[in-house]
C-alpha cells in the first residue's frame, strides 16, 4: 500500500483540489465590465430615435390615408365600370334589335 509520503497529501488536511474559476471573466479578459457613458453622444442618440420614432407614426397615418382614399377610388373605378360596361351592353342590344327589324322588312 502507498504511504503518506507517496500519496501528497498533506498532514495538516488542507485540499489540493484547483479553486473555482469565472469562465466568463477568464475568457473576456480585455473587456471591460463598466463603460463610461458619454452625456452628449447619449443625448443625440435619443433624440435621433425619438425623430425616428415620430416620421415611423406620420408615414403610418399617412399610409393609413393612402389606404382609405384607395379603397374610395376603388368604388369609384368600380362605379364607372360598371356604367361603361351598361353602356356597352345597350348599344349591343340595339344593334341586335335593329338587325333583327331589318331582316324582317
Amino acid at each position: 500500500m502507498a504511504t503518506t509520503e507517496e500519496t501528497a497529501v498533506p498532514q495538516d488536511g488542507s485540499d489540493l483540489t484547483f479553486p473555482a474559476v469565472n469562465a466568463a471573466r477568464e475568457l473576456n479578459l480585455g473587456v471591460p465590465e463598466d463603460f463610461p457613458v458619454d452625456p452628449i453622444s447619449s443625448g443625440v442618440a435619443t433624440a435621433k430615435e425619438l425623430k425616428e420614432e415620430t416620421e415611423a407614426r406620420a408615414r403610418a397615418k399617412a399610409e393609413a390615408g393612402a389606404t382609405a382614399a384607395a379603397k374610395c377610388d376603388v368604388g369609384g373605378t368600380l362605379t364607372s365600370v360598371l356604367m361603361v360596361t351598361a353602356v356597352v351592353v345597350a348599344a349591343v342590344g340595339v344593334a341586335i334589335f335593329v338587325t333583327k327589324k331589318l331582316k324582317e322588312t
